[in-house]
């Protein structure tokens, strides 16, 4: 930027004489000199540059044929190489401001912090390559300093970008690999590496650096991804209840079984219970709700069959009390056998002897008292075995010593 003469309270000089000139020149090139090296910065370089300008356009009219053109003439000389020394530096400041405005408004793309990283290390490269002979040396010392300052910023950047955009394709990746695995997932191991997987994606994303572009990206997928992995997490949560559930299920139904078989029906009917109670437990979403259903029709068919066993057994248990009480009421009068199907009665022999003598002797002496006596026994027995038979609900047989059959009786017949 050109200021001109006036800027400085300079007057256009004599063009004859230029001895006060001369003197102008050498004041505007010693004050500009002495600028850089007091405060060297870009700004008294464009400063010093104007004015090293305005002394060249005073010198300049100077003739040669004068009396002071020599002197003038080693003046432009010398303000000629000043200029050149400047220009050089102000060439490579041109990069640096090319530099400065492409890092204008971040982040950006990997590739621009990659330009601005060989931009800052061309300024750099040709800073170095000017001489400490150069009258603005002190400049190259700072803009070397601060140059240098940028260009590590700048790789700093390149490296966070470059972070970021592996960052991003890790991610990517990571939530393809979930995405396949969740649509195939059947089992309680493959929701957990589905799981995994959108985990990988999502701490990738978290590991991308703010201030990046990869940065508003990462944002984007992670709104994309968490509700993704959550519902994963929640599927894995499902197939693990329904593994631990089916599994405690199964346990207690196998010792339900070893409980029927011992016919420890109270045991028995409880392991069912909690057999039934952990199946229903099952989430009806996961992988193990169709064994589920299958093993709760079964368990709940088998508890109706214990159930019904245990009846059984008390049923049994309390018609074999009430055999031996009546087998036992008076005297020994008879030994008995239970099961489902049928009682059998097997008379003694020492009672149906009992019987027969008495029967006998009452026929001998015509005793009809003894004789009515006696049938009122036999009938009370029948009928105490009836109705044992009828509470029951089981056919009963009566038997004589031998195993002869001497009476039998159906419930509701």
């Amino acid at each position: 930027m050109a200021l001109g003469a006036a800027a400085y309270g300079i007057t256009r000089p004599c063009v004859v004489g230029g001895c006060a000139q001369l003197d102008q020149v050498t004041a505007l090139e010693r004050e500009a000199l002495q600028r850089l090296r007091n405060e060297p910065s870009t700004a008294n370089l464009e400063r010093s540059w104007d004015q090293i300008a305005i002394a060249q356009d005073l010198v300049m009219p100077i003739p040669g044929w004068s009396r002071h053109g020599a002197q003038a003439a080693a003046q432009q000389k010398e303000l000629t190489a000043v200029q050149t020394d400047l220009r050089d530096i102000i060439a490579v400041l041109s990069i640096g401001w090319e530099a400065s405005q492409l890092s204008q408004n971040p982040p950006h793309p990997r590739e621009r912090w990659q330009q601005l990283e060989d931009l800052w290390g061309e300024a750099i490269a040709r800073l170095e390559q000017i001489p400490d002979s150069n009258v603005a040396y002190p400049v190259v010392v700072v803009k070397l300093n601060e140059y240098r300052d940028h260009l590590d910023a700048i790789r700093r950047r390149t490296v966070l970008e470059q972070r970021a955009e592996e960052s991003v394709a890790a991610a990517r990746l990571a939530a393809q690999v979930a995405g396949e695995r969740q649509t195939s997932a059947m089992s309680l191991e493959e929701w957990q590496q589905a799981h995994a997987s959108w985990q990988l994606a999502i701490e990738s994303l978290m590991r991308v650096p703010g201030g990046t572009t990869g940065a508003g990206a990462a944002q984007t997928l992670l709104q994309e991804y968490t509700p993704k992995r959550d519902s994963a997490q929640r599927q894995q949560d499902r197939e693990q209840t329904g593994m631990l559930r089916y599994r405690l299920a199964t346990e207690a139904a196998d010792r339900a079984r070893v409980a029927v078989n011992e016919k420890r029906w109270p045991q028995a009917i409880e392991f069912w219970q909690q057999a039934i109670a952990n199946v229903r437990e099952v989430p009806t979403q996961s992988t193990s709700a169709e064994n589920a259903r299958a093993a709760l029709e079964s368990y709940t068919r088998s508890l109706t069959q214990t159930i019904a066993k245990q009846e059984m057994a008390q049923l049994l248990e309390q018609t074999s009390k009430n055999l031996a009480e009546f087998c036992t009421s008076t005297t020994q009068i008879c030994s008995h056998t239970v099961s489902e199907s049928r009682l059998v009665v097997r008379l003694r022999a020492d009672y149906l002897a009992t019987v027969r003598r008495l029967d006998q002797q009452a026929a001998a002496n015509k005793s009809v008292e003894t004789r009515v006596q006696l049938e009122q026994h036999l009938q009370s027995t029948i009928e105490a075995l009836k109705s044992i038979s009828e509470s029951s609900g089981i056919a009963i047989d009566v038997l004589d010593p031998a195993g002869k059959r001497l009476a039998q009786y159906t419930p509701g017949s």
